[in-house]
């Protein structure tokens, strides 16, 4: 489920806001603005939640009322928001789209939030592809 290459998301990590591996100022065309912010969101919600290493955020043109887990949505740029986390062992967890947030670019700091604020939201991306999933 990682064939989307990094240069189509946005990584969170604890070092700061990057695309392709490299510290983020565009993606997509747009200016990436709050990074100083999102750090910070990331670094509370990983003191909680140590299993995570990286937090990606991904703008598609996949409609999130398409949902299915066993899918990915598509690269192409789009209104849409997905969201994945990759944990400290390594693996990536299922492509999981954010129903409160559109256009990721102007609200990936949101979605950071939300894996604290929303249950639901979290235990989706807490899913591993490989793990019984309901």
């Amino acid at each position: 489920m990682s064939n989307i290459p990094n240069t189509e998301y946005i990584t969170i990590k604890k070092d700061g806001v990057f695309v392709g591996g490299q510290p983020a100022t565009y993606y997509r065309g747009k200016k990436v603005h709050s990074q100083s912010l999102t750090t910070s969101y990331f670094l509370y919600i990983q003191e909680k939640f140590p299993i995570i290493e990286e937090f990606h955020v991904l703008s598609s043109k996949t409609d999130v009322k398409l949902y299915n887990i066993n899918e990915q949505p598509s690269q192409q740029d789009g209104k849409y928001t997905w969201c994945r986390v990759k944990f400290t062992d390594g693996k990536t967890g299922n492509w999981i789209p954010n129903l409160i947030w559109n256009n990721a670019v102007e609200t990936y700091c949101y979605c950071v939030a939300d894996i604290s604020a929303n249950a639901e939201f979290r235990k989706k991306l807490f899913l591993k592809p490989n793990e019984n999933q309901r």
